[in-house]
């Protein structure tokens, strides 16, 4: 997390050998707009992928979004953001993320009424592909 000012922070990047040494330069997670704040990655060493998650002003002020981000160096790892947690319903802040094969756990904290916080926590797997089960008699 890099702060520009107390409004402004951007998340970035920088992959690491495991003896410690950087492979290539920092690169951007999320630099938008809104705040960016408390970021969590996540490594998945068989695919060679990582999972980032933070949290992300809404432009109005009202709240935070949960907000992810999936990258990697693995033949078939696709790199896009995606919403953890939008601002559709209730406001989402302070994600946690942890791997597992085949995808990760995120956890965040979910405004529930009247004002409270709960902890949530969903299931990502990428490309994973859903087949509903119909059993007959």
């Amino acid at each position: 997390e890099h702060e520009y000012d107390s409004t402004d922070h951007d998340i970035y990047g920088r992959e690491y050998n495991a003896n410690g040494t950087p492979v290539g330069s920092y690169f951007t997670i999320a630099s938008w707009t809104e705040d960016t704040t408390a970021p969590d990655v996540a490594a998945n060493g068989t695919n060679n992928e990582w999972v980032a998650v933070w949290q992300q002003s809404l432009g109005s002020g009202a709240g935070y979004a949960v907000k992810g981000f999936r990258w990697g160096s693995g033949p078939t790892v696709y790199t896009y953001f995606f919403d953890v947690a939008n601002w559709t319903f209730v406001e989402s802040k302070n994600p946690a993320v942890a791997a597992d094969i085949p995808g990760y756990l995120i956890a965040y904290e979910e405004k529930v009424p009247p004002g409270k916080f709960d902890i949530y926590g969903r299931m990502w797997w990428p490309e994973a592909s859903y087949i509903p089960l119909v059993l007959k008699n």
